[in-house]
């Protein structure tokens, strides 16, 4: 789509082209493909036959030289300048397909300059006399001229302004667009207006190949009601009728990168390919000491170890040295890449339990650092549902167990039989919601951007009621309420970020280790599970071949990871180092990465591992 955008103005420079189009110079992707290509024949000339593990490392590391090359060249690219300026900061984003909405007609006028602007019209097109803003007498009527100056979009411009902040260079919006959708849409909104409504604009029609770029699938609540009635946008009517807005401050809007600069840290982003095609980001704050790798929960991601700020998880562990890596999970915001499948498109995509976020992404995850770092263990902090993965890839894949120094579990999760309050309920109900769901062709949640994630983020950022209704009233006590260590004005923050994107299916995982009281592969039912398993019932994880040397955290007043089904999995572990059930008698479930008073309630236990075992 891209390519065909572009094709509309032929002046665009080559350098451009392949930016926006995220198309590496083919000289340069040749090179790495001869790289794996001569990498592989020695192997096989020395008698190795590379696993498909190895070849994923060797392509991610041929990826990465790739991108490294192709940044030192638009260094001083010779032409594009405007676009290669804006666009080789976030260039990663681009080229592994992690956009955050579509290449328009006229979104590529803003972004190159080229299109319907006297200036562009005059001095390269020929079609115009002069360079001036025919309506408003500026002398050069440039595609940074409509963004930040030009009078006739005003009202268009305090939008985007209010979106992407009063930096309105090119750069800034880039880097806001990568980071949300939100950005993106209130960009594309904009450019519509702006490269399209004066009268001596749309010199230009887009190409006739070009279509209406919308995504296809919206959860829950949007997906059921468009599954019924296929012509209406529930998203779009709730943003123009409700009274409300979002209220999210910085932080709420920051992704992880930007949160780690805010904080004092560098910042590195990685993609792997784990070995069934999925392509994962993991984040990278640089220390010189021990790596620690952070594996977030449940409809979570890597930002829940860095929202708090000075004192979250990761900026905490960084200050003190340690080399700091925070994996995502396929599904969420950050990892929506495919080798093969469209997450918008293909169902198939979302077709993940907690096997695969085990098997693969942690197993990916932990090999990647470790040749990152040229170590031979790293230690690994999981939180809920992270510690449920590293559970599951010890006991599938034991051999992991040899690389790790400790594994540190924070409100772990293995089994659920004594899970409380309205998460309780949820798992009783949880065949029919999950069955009423896939009906309506619905597989994934908490899109951004959907009508379900807009609502909660709306409802749970005003300054009055939020905090009674999605602290106190819906949303946590599902972890367990804490008041004092998630405060009002933390809803701003934490909606920006929370839930995140996921599957059904690995929702409707837990709740069926609840229901059945048994930690085991995913049910498919008699029939399926005869098919895929061999067996009327799926096969359980066998807890006793995970040996590395774990270090088990508990709150009382957790009700979702209890005390009595920790002390299951405890008794079921063979290496268990430290068992801590933690003093404060008030201590949930969040409170492990949200707490307001971390520094003084968790992480002397934390340190205490660390400082033993790494």
């Amino acid at each position: 789509m891209t390519i065909r955008v572009l094709s509309g103005y032929p002046t665009i420079s080559c350098e451009a082209a392949c930016v926006l189009a995220g198309f590496p110079p083919w000289d340069l992707e040749a090179e790495a493909r001869a790289s794996i290509y001569k990498w592989r024949a020695e192997r096989r000339s020395r008698g190795e036959c590379p696993t498909e593990r190895e070849m994923s490392l060797r392509k991610s590391c041929a990826r990465r030289i790739l991108l490294e090359k192709w940044d030192a060249r638009l260094a001083d690219p010779g032409a594009g300048l405007r676009t290669v300026e804006a666009v080789r900061p976030v260039l990663k984003h681009w080229v592994n397909g992690r956009r955050k909405g579509p290449m328009t007609f006229r979104l590529t006028q803003i972004l190159t300059g080229h299109g319907c602007f006297s200036q562009y019209l005059c001095q390269i097109a020929r079609r115009e006399p002069t360079t001036e803003c025919h309506e408003y007498g500026c002398d050069r009527d440039t595609a940074q001229h409509v963004l930040e100056e030009c009078p006739a979009f005003s009202a268009e411009r305090c939008v985007l302004v209010a979106e992407v902040g009063d930096d309105l260079s090119l750069p800034n919006i880039v880097r806001r667009m990568v980071s949300n959708e939100r950005s993106w849409n209130a960009m594309l909104t904009f450019c519509e207006a702006g490269a399209g409504e004066y009268p001596h604009r749309s010199r230009h029609a887009p190409p006739p190949s070009q279509t209406k770029e919308t995504g296809l699938v919206d959860p829950i609540l949007s997906s059921a009601i468009e599954n019924v009635i296929p012509n209406i946008n529930i998203t779009e009517i709730i943003n123009k009728y409700s009274p409300l807005q979002s209220h999210l401050s910085e932080d709420g809007k920051f992704n992880f990168s930007e949160l780690a600069v805010k904080y004092g840290q560098k910042c590195e982003e990685y993609s792997v390919t784990t070995e069934d095609k999925y392509i994962l980001t993991i984040f990278h704050i640089p220390g010189k000491g021990r790596p620690v790798l952070l594996m977030h929960g449940l409809i979570d991601s890597s930002d829940t170890f860095i929202i708090r700020g000075n004192i979250s998880l990761a900026i905490t562990l960084a200050d003190a040295g340690y080399d700091v890596w925070a994996a995502n999970f396929r599904g969420n915001r950050y990892s929506l890449g495919h080798e093969t499948l469209d997450c918008e498109k293909d169902k198939e995509y979302w077709d993940f339990s907690l096997y695969e976020f085990g098997y693969y992404d942690s197993s990916v995850c932990i090999d990647f650092v470790l040749q990152q770092t040229d170590k031979k263990k790293l230690t690994v902090i999981g939180h809920s549902q992270g510690t449920t993965n590293f559970f599951v890839l010890g006991s599938r894949r034991p051999e992991y167990n040899d690389k790790i120094n400790v594994f540190i579990a924070l409100a772990p999760i293995a089994y659920l039989s004594h899970i409380r309050g309205f998460k309780g309920v949820t798992v009783k109900l949880a065949t029919p919601i999950y069955s009423a769901l896939t009906s309506l062709g619905v597989v994934d949640v908490f899109k951004e951007n959907s009508a379900l994630k807009d609502f909660i983020e709306v409802a749970c950022t005003q300054d009055v009621g939020s905090y009674e209704l999605c602290f106190d009233g819906t949303i946590i006590p599902g972890a367990g309420f804490d008041s004092e260590e998630t405060e009002p004005q933390f809803s701003h923050v934490v909606f920006g970020h929370y839930p995140a994107r996921s599957s059904i299916k690995s929702i409707y995982h837990l709740s069926q280790i609840a229901n059945r009281n048994k930690f085991a592969n995913y049910d498919y039912g008699t029939i399926k599970n005869l098919e895929v398993y061999g067996a009327t019932d799926p096969p359980e994880f066998d807890l006793g071949k995970v040996k590395a040397k774990t270090a088990l955290f508990v709150g009382e007043n957790d009700v979702f990871g209890t005390v009595e089904d920790v002390d299951t999995l405890k008794s079921q572990l063979p290496n268990v180092v430290k068992y801590q059930i933690l003093p404060r008698k008030e201590f949930s479930h969040m409170d492990f990465v949200w707490g307001k008073h971390m520094p003084e309630t968790l992480y002397p236990y934390v340190f205490e591992v660390l400082d033993k075992y790494s």
